[in-house]
């Protein structure tokens, strides 16, 4: 006796939701910077499985696992920049023209023109490694002289400009703080919660110790804790603008500012 086996299908309906599930969880945020630096670099990535391995597909892949994003198809390296206004980026990047003096932040994507070395039709796409000086800028490429993701040493020239991510909470390089008791070595404002849109708190609304350390101890002036305050570290936390805050007993501080890699304690 054979036996027939019926292939069962889901509904167009549940397939549907299946599909969509799958597109949300694709754009996840689910790794750092770092973390995608340590697992694509020295790999060729073909993202879309289209005319081999591009600058474009690690573009793609970053913007998909860092950023959190489903990444379309706009065309070339340049359009990066150049038809940026018409694109799904302007929802998660901002757009930063090249000029003298201005400088890629760590995870910008670096978008060079059309005939940016003399020849190329396409243009070239990069991510910003956040080393960088007046003269030239390191990024991590893929299709740059080899297939495979590595970094690079470029000089400015063909640059049209930078893609800055909004959400900057991935792709900030935070020292690690640990719990614990340190010293600030700055003025620190105390606020409301994670991040300056929470407000500073007044002096009379923070802790007794703290107010004994507030560089003004009018109960209705803002709280700032003067530079070698001791302050006891509860929790970190990385924000969208990929600063690192910390909660105390009194509030809330920013104690690591990522533009300027500069740590508050010590």
């Amino acid at each position: 006796m054979k036996m027939q086996l019926a292939l069962f299908r889901f509904p167009k309906s549940l397939r549907a939701c299946f599909c969509s599930l799958e597109k949300i969880t694709k754009g996840m945020h689910n790794m750092t910077l770092s973390e995608f630096v340590k697992k694509y670099l020295g790999k060729a990535t073909d993202y879309d499985s289209f005319a081999g391995v591009q600058c474009v597909d690690l573009a793609k892949l970053y913007i998909e696992k860092v950023i959190g994003a489903n990444p379309e198809s706009i065309g070339n390296a340049h359009a990066y920049y150049d038809f940026f206004d018409k694109t799904y980026l302007k929802k998660y990047f901002k757009i930063i023209r090249y000029e003298k003096g201005v400088k890629p932040e760590r995870g910008d994507l670096v978008v060079w023109g059309l005939n940016y070395n003399g020849t190329s039709k396409y243009g070239h796409i990069a991510i910003a490694t956040g080393k960088a000086n007046s003269k030239t800028l390191k990024t991590w490429d893929q299709n740059y002289g080899i297939k495979a993701m590595h970094e690079v040493e470029h000089s400015y020239t063909g640059i049209s400009g930078f893609l800055r991510p909004i959400n900057r909470s991935n792709v900030s390089n935070p020292p690690f703080v640990a719990e614990g008791v340190y010293k600030l070595t700055n003025v620190r404002g105390i606020y409301n919660g994670w991040g300056a849109s929470t407000k500073r708190k007044k002096v009379k609304d923070v802790t007794e110790d703290a107010k004994k350390h507030c560089a003004c101890t009018k109960n209705n002036a803002e709280a700032f804790l003067l530079a070698e305050t001791n302050v006891s570290i509860k929790e970190t936390k990385t924000l969208p603008s990929g600063n690192l805050w910390a909660r105390i007993p009194s509030g809330y501080i920013c104690i690591w500012e990522g533009d300027k890699n500069k740590l508050f304690i010590k």
